[in-house]
């Protein structure tokens, strides 16, 4: 025997039955569509429950507006320039207001001589 001669062989009948041990590994079967499917539908799913429950939590803790106007306040729809403008320190509307500090207040919020010009026209 020469010296680079390797003594390893191959068992008899080896080949023989290699295919059927080979389709018995696990890796090997073939796999279903909906098994490729199923984890992005279990995560769809997953974001459309967390959606409702959320849309749902949200509808149920936001306050309700009492009218169209409180809605249209809240949501900042009506430009205002400054709110606490129209209030004096004591809290009062604008009834409890001097004809000098209603024209304070047109003065701040940047009323017009047009503007005032227009309303007393109407």
């Amino acid at each position: 025997m020469a010296k680079n001669e390797l003594h390893i062989g191959v068992p008899q009948g080896y080949f023989d039955n290699l295919k059927n041990r080979l389709s018995q590994i696990p890796g090997q079967q073939r796999v279903s569509t909906w098994e490729k499917v199923r984890p992005y539908v279990a995560l769809a799913a997953c974001f459309a429950i967390s959606v409702t429950a959320g849309t749902f939590v949200l509808n149920r803790t936001t306050p309700q507006a009492e009218s169209y106007y409180d809605y249209l306040a809240a949501s900042d729809m009506i430009p205002v320039t400054d709110p606490f403008a129209i209030l004096d320190s004591n809290g009062s509307s604008d009834e409890d207001l001097s004809p000098s500090e209603i024209v304070d207040y047109l003065i701040e919020t940047g009323f017009t001589e047009d503007q005032l010009a227009d309303v007393y026209s109407e």
